[in-house]
């Protein structure tokens, strides 16, 4: 055998140990992301909604921990943008909305909000393997400053209230996403589970069980993998959710 030859195959060699090597490391990552998976799901955790509902203005929740740890400081985080209406099949979003004089900031700028979810005792928190009813109003927050955390000052409106602004402005619509959150003992965020989105009318709309039941969709969302009839295999093998990441979800 020439030397020509022997460095051909020891090359060739060497690229099929590389690529075993790379699909053994690739394995052995998945089987420890898998445990990792497995070993949060029993010390972490994990809210399913069995029952959600809008009556007038209030949310209201069925909620089960399927975990075996303690979840706090359930809320609802509501997240919404003034809409002026619809152009070429899209919702044109009003970042911005002025404040009459006197008040505390003269333009409002909408911003996430959390709302405590209570039971009837008043408790935000639901321990493992135990289910309750919970309910919120959202509240509808708005910031004096886009200068990042904590800056400027902080107003909120009711339905009713955002309802009255928004029109003395001319804006008939809102874009509305309502989502579960929750932490663990430690505090950390756990879960961002959407429960309803939808657009309000605020001219046909007296509240938002009627906004809800109408469910008007708005065009700019996200769609779920639920809503596709077929994807490609290789994208849904290699596409992760936020459930599967290890680390919490970053809003």
């Amino acid at each position: 055998m020439s030397i020509e030859t022997i460095g051909v195959s020891l090359t060739v060699a060497a690229t099929v140990i590389s690529v075993y090597n790379t699909i053994l490391v690739n394995r052995q990552s998945r089987i420890v992301e898998k445990q990792a998976l497995l070993q949060r799901s029993q010390t972490y955790p994990y809210l399913k909604i069995r029952e959600a509902k809008v009556s007038q203005n209030t949310v209201n929740l069925v909620l089960e921990n399927t975990g075996e740890t303690p979840a706090f400081q359930l809320g609802l985080l509501v997240c919404f943008i003034p809409c002026s209406g619809q152009r070429n099949g899209h919702w044109q979003f009003v970042s911005e909305v002025p404040f009459p004089s006197g008040s505390s900031m003269k333009v409002g700028y909408p911003t996430k909000g959390y709302v405590p979810l209570k039971t009837k005792t008043g408790a935000a928190k639901l321990y493992g393997k135990e289910n309750d009813v919970f309910t919120a109003e959202p509240m509808f927050l708005f910031k004096s400053s886009r200068k990042g955390f904590l800056k400027g000052s902080l107003h909120y409106d009711n339905f009713e209230e955002l309802k009255e602004r928004l029109m003395s402005q001319g804006i008939r619509f809102v874009a509305l996403m309502i989502a579960l959150v929750y932490k663990d003992a430690a505090e950390t965020l756990q879960e961002f589970e959407p429960i309803r989105d939808f657009i309000v009318d605020l001219r046909k709309h007296g509240n938002l069980e009627q906004a809800s039941n109408d469910g008007i969709p708005f065009y700019d969302k996200t769609v779920g993998l639920e809503e596709i009839p077929c994807i490609d295999y290789e994208f849904y093998r290699k596409f992760k959710s936020y459930r599967a990441f290890l680390e919490p979800f970053e809003q």
